[in-house]
């Protein structure tokens, strides 16, 4: 039965604007108009630079600065509202003051809150065995951002996107209950037709099927209606955050997440889109380094309802989590193990980030990883467009002589992330931080620290995934797939290129000067 979608209440300027191609393209003309006015008439332009200046500017810089944001992210937005102040004013206030966001935020918290009971597994059973910085680290997560701890699950390290797409799709045929399918890109190709033929069948056979993919699919990989062919097929679909020319704030936040469910048993995440591209099947990269995490058990419960909000943000109605969702008791599964065991727990915490909670969820968990590291930092990440705060962490951790390597790619598919990536390079260097490019295209998003604390998941190094879109990953401590990570990577570190200051030196003037300029507005990338 078709689930009713959420109706959002607009704001008063979002009703009265509600083209947005239009409403652009008019902002633009209005500001063209205002500047050719202000060239031929005298008058004009004294009046003019009294408004563009005092009023228009000033105010619009005060809203800016008083935000929540990082002060990058506000000088980002402060570029465009002092070289096009009518456009860049409007666009910010429609962007971020006008209420649609608002309303989504509240319907997030809204239903994190009437399903928060179903992540409550006694988490602070483990508390006594870990140590003080583990303890504050399952606090964190558990108390403030909901998402228990679990010690009784099986994980597997899938080192290669084919490795992950074999697995997934073995899991796929077995499916007997459902399947729960988020991804950001949906492709139509070799991997993507042999699983929808596979789902197709399950359909048939009395199996549930949900997917779900970020709207912006739309722009290169699926047809605008792509979902109704699905729906034919039986399959419920989700097309997050659909494109539209009707004015919507919440359109910049993506869902940039990767899930995998079967049956409530078995869970993938990782960085691997559902694209040929990630199982190396096409010529775009000289190598395409990608891939994730198999788990099993009840470590599953948590991606279930991760899904699950997501799945019922623009839906008036809300599944029946408990069809789904299986509890268990951390507590329980403490006794069944010895002494050597408890004093060797490990543990992970499968979580997500939703945007403007006020929590930076994404962020916390690497910046914790990184600031308790003692030994070494291994971090894979497609992109390196990092803030302040991020750098800092990087740069302080090689200060107390932590071993910093960063593992980046040498074909990252855009030109700006290359550029902007290479803008860090002189500063981490010169802070005795390794660099490494290797020859193709790093998707994987790793974070790995003293062969016990490591991340794997969807967050990239960048602004985007740290506070605008929907992300999720694992926190994994103590667990055996922390020793198949660094080797992983210490493989990957072999094949790729060590930067040094040399090599940056050889940077041309034009590229640092591209650097400079789009390092103004790197965080609206």
């Amino acid at each position: 039965m078709k689930r009713k979608r959420f109706k959002q209440k607009r704001s008063v300027l979002a009703r009265i604007f509600r083209t947005r191609l239009i409403f652009i393209i008019l902002l633009i003309l209005v500001q063209g108009a205002l500047y050719f006015l202000a060239g031929v008439n005298t008058k004009f332009q004294i009046i003019w630079a009294i408004f563009h200046v005092v009023i228009i500017t000033t105010m619009t810089l005060i809203i800016i600065n008083s935000s929540w944001h990082r002060n990058n992210y506000k000088l980002a937005w402060i570029v465009p509202v002092l070289l096009m102040p009518v456009f860049g004013t409007v666009l910010y206030i429609l962007t971020y003051l006008a209420d649609s966001r608002a309303v989504f935020a509240e319907k997030s918290k809204e239903i994190l809150g009437k399903t928060n009971k179903y992540f409550e597994n006694g988490t602070d059973s483990i508390l006594e065995y870990l140590p003080c910085e583990e303890k504050s680290m399952v606090h964190l997560a558990s108390k403030t951002y909901w998402f228990p701890a679990y010690i009784n699950y099986e994980s597997k390290y899938l080192s290669t996107g084919m490795e992950y797409f074999d697995a997934l799709i073995a899991d796929i045929k077995n499916a007997k209950k459902y399947i729960f399918l988020e991804y950001f890109i949906i492709c139509e190709g070799k991997i993507w037709n042999e699983i929808l033929s596979i789902l197709k069948q399950k359909v048939q056979d009395g199996v549930e099927v949900r997917v779900m993919y970020d709207g912006t699919n739309v722009i290169k990989y699926v047809n605008f209606k792509y979902d109704e062919e699905l729906t034919s097929y039986g399959i419920d679909v989700r097309v997050f955050s659909r494109l539209s020319l009707s004015y919507d704030s919440y359109l910049n936040d993506r869902d940039h997440r990767k899930i995998a469910i079967i049956d409530g048993e078995v869970a993938y995440t990782g960085g691997v889109n559902i694209h040929d591209e990630y199982a190396g099947l096409t010529n775009n990269y000289s190598s395409f380094k990608d891939g994730g995490v198999r788990l099993c058990g009840s470590i599953v419960n948590s991606f279930i309802i991760m899904f699950l909000h997501l799945w019922d943000l623009e839906l008036d109605d809300m599944s029946d989590y408990k069809k789904y969702v299986i509890k268990n008791s951390v507590a329980n599964e403490l006794e069944g193990l010895s002494k050597k065991e408890k004093d060797n727990l490990a543990y992970a915490i499968p979580y997500s980030h939703y945007p403007r909670f006020g929590q930076m969820v994404a962020e916390s968990f690497i910046l914790s990883l990184i600031n308790y590291a003692t030994e070494y930092v291994y971090i894979y990440t497609p992109y390196l467009i990092m803030d302040e705060v991020m750098e800092q962490a990087l740069i302080q951790a090689a200060g107390r002589g932590v071993s910093v390597h960063l593992i980046l790619p040498k074909e990252p598919g855009k030109i700006y992330t290359y550029v902007l990536a290479h803008s860090h390079y002189k500063k981490l260097i010169k802070n005795n931080i390794n660099i490494y490019e290797y020859p193709g295209m790093v998707h994987f998003k790793n974070f790995l620290s003293d062969d016990k604390r490591g991340i794997i998941g969807s967050i990239n190094m960048d602004y985007r995934s740290m506070f605008l879109d929907y992300e999720n990953a694992v926190y994994f401590y103590n667990d055996p797939i922390l020793k198949d990570m660094k080797s992983d990577m210490e493989e990957t570190i072999k094949k790729s290129k060590k930067f040094t200051m040399a090599d940056v030196k050889k940077f041309s003037a034009l590229e640092k000067i591209a650097a400079a300029v789009m390092k103004l507005i790197a965080p609206l990338m």
